[in-house]
């Protein structure tokens, strides 16, 4: 039987090197894409947050503000401007906004006229 050689020794010995070498590097990859793909799947939530964050108004300045005017102790008129629908005009008079619409012989859908005339009937303390 044939001694190796030192030369086929060094062959063998650099097939392993190649080999380890290979895997070490193959985790390193996959290592790092794993990591780099948690970076930006984590960056994808932190911007969905930030522009939720933006739209929701910052303070309560940016909120409308509605004036509630006591119950009317007796019917009133009521002209209508931009913006205005039966709800908003009832939580301004403290009155159902349903009574308005019984007040002014007004049926489904309800629409309304920028200068349209309403009679507020008196409120009776339900909204």
């Amino acid at each position: 039987m044939a001694r190796p050689t030192f030369s086929s020794k060094l062959r063998r010995e650099t097939k392993r090197y190649h080999s380890s070498l290979a895997v070490v590097l193959l985790v390193v990859f996959c290592t790092v894409t794993v990591f780099l793909f948690i970076l930006a799947v984590k960056g994808i939530f932190d911007n969905k947050k930030k522009n939720a964050e933006k739209s929701e108004p910052s303070s309560s300045k940016e909120l409308e503000e509605v004036k509630v005017e006591p119950q009317t102790k007796e019917a009133t008129k009521y002209n209508v401007k931009s913006g205005d629908n039966l709800y908003s005009i009832g939580i301004k008079f403290g009155v159902n906004w349903k009574d308005i619409a019984k007040a002014n012989n007004l049926e489904e859908p309800y629409n309304l006229t920028v200068g349209q005339e309403l009679t507020i009937p008196k409120g009776n303390g339900n909204k």
